[in-house]
């Protein structure tokens, strides 16, 4: 069976933007960009049903694996994509995850375990980052 979306796209900008939908904002075929969503923005996104827990972004993880990984470890801010409620492909698309601050070797080596597959990824001193294409 098909997920079927929470299509409430005014409670949806109020979870992502903290304000009101605004066509405007998705002029680019339909996307609107974030950047630093939080694990708990992302939970309450996929508990309302705004967000697939299994979709996924090609070779990424799904929706649920990041916030798994946000949720154990603090600090994370995810990034990517809503499309437009007048868009029949309406929904919300995770690209990547990253956190400045201190990093221990073990959530490194989780964090290489788990984004093994992006198309980019940044492992420095206080600083990782993945994006998936």
């Amino acid at each position: 069976m098909a997920f079927e979306h929470n299509k409430d796209a005014e409670r949806r900008e109020q979870i992502i933007f903290g304000e009101s939908y605004d066509t405007e904002k998705y002029r680019r075929g339909g996307i609107r960009h974030f950047d630093d969503l939080t694990a708990q923005q992302l939970r309450q996104l996929i508990d309302e049903k705004f967000m697939d827990p299994e979709d996924c972004q090609n070779l990424s993880p799904n929706n649920l694996e990041f916030l798994e990984f946000m949720e154990a470890h603090g600090g994370y801010g995810a990034e990517g994509y809503a499309i437009s409620r007048e868009r029949n492909d309406y929904r919300i698309n995770i690209e990547g995850i990253h956190k400045k601050g201190p990093i221990d070797a073990e959530e490194r080596v989780e964090f290489a375990k788990t984004f093994y597959a992006a198309d980019e990824m940044l492992a420095a001193p206080g600083e990782l980052y993945c994006w998936f294409d």
